[in-house]
């Protein structure tokens, strides 16, 4: 495993921010849908974050013209549709640290998806995180809880499954540069927001509240949250190693989880508290898991 020297700060301190930045951007989401529908929100931040990455792109000298776009397509439709969507869905009903913890199982479907579309062989430490992250979901589910949300629990189980098959479709999707990249994530995310917006307009839903703390929140999605935070993840995946920025990653869920804790007052159940530990420790089996493996 590769290090980073302390003299290496700039990466370490991009990846600091980067996760700081994704694990608040759950609570922003909650708090936006105080004034606005949960598609409309989603469909906004992903139509203003795509045009955010137009001008990066123009500025690094590559072309506007859409890439790959059957791939794109599909990516537009399960990323930003489906995982943007069903998050936001999950987030107006039901709790932020459930609804992190629940999406965050995407590794877990990410592994059992690419085992039956890509042929790829399950190690036994694999075998193990699956059976630890199905106790997991058993304690955050907990269907007999009083405060048991079953939409907002099976919305976060969907954003999941659908950010888990969207890898399965991009590692199949061979890219050049990172310029490429760039382009089928603005076009992706831009797409996917127009979609977003026609499944808004013929779902009933309360009107946008067009007010300053609704304008921070659709800012800090789209700019903060989607585009600075992708291009410091591009950042980071080249001037750090997979196993460093993959594990990283894992404190996103747990930031979210304390600051939901500290500003919007949710005190997980113990069960709840015992699954995501569970979750959460799967997750690093994985990650730890493809490291060994990748070797």
């Amino acid at each position: 495993m590769d290090y980073p020297s302390m003299t290496n700060n700039k990466p370490v301190l991009a990846l600091v921010v980067l996760v700081l930045i994704w694990g608040y951007s759950w609570i922003v989401t909650k708090q936006a849908l105080f004034w606005s529908a949960p598609l409309d929100f989603a469909a906004l931040r992903s139509i203003f974050g795509g045009l955010c990455l137009l001008p990066v792109i123009i500025w690094q000298g590559g072309s506007l013209q859409p890439l790959y776009i059957k791939s794109m397509l599909w990516l537009a439709l399960l990323q930003t549709v489906g995982f943007l969507g069903c998050s936001a869905l999950a987030l107006a009903e039901g709790a932020v640290g459930r609804s992190i913890v629940l999406a965050y199982t995407m590794p877990l479907w990410a592994v059992i998806f690419a085992a039956w579309f890509l042929g790829e062989r399950l190690y036994h430490l694999q075998w193990l995180a699956l059976g630890l992250a199905s106790l997991g979901l058993i304690g955050i589910i907990n269907p007999w809880e009083a405060n048991f949300t079953l939409a907002s629990t099976l919305f976060a189980l969907a954003a999941g499954l659908w950010w888990g098959i969207s890898v399965v479709v991009s590692k199949r999707l061979k890219l050049n540069n990172t310029l490429e990249l760039l382009n089928v994530t603005a076009w992706q995310m831009l797409l996917g927001g127009i979609l977003l917006e026609v499944l808004a307009y013929f779902i009933p839903s309360k009107p946008i509240t067009w007010n300053a703390p609704f304008l921070w929140a659709l800012a800090y999605a789209a700019i903060l949250t989607s585009a600075l935070g992708w291009l410091l993840w591009l950042y980071v995946l080249q001037k750090l190693s997979a196993s460093v920025t993959g594990l990283s990653s894992l404190a996103v869920p747990v930031i979210s989880m304390a600051l939901a804790w500290l500003i919007l007052d949710e005190i997980p159940t113990l069960g709840e508290m015992v699954g995501m530990l569970l979750i959460l420790t799967s997750l690093t089996i994985l990650s730890l898991a493809a490291l060994r493996y990748r070797s």
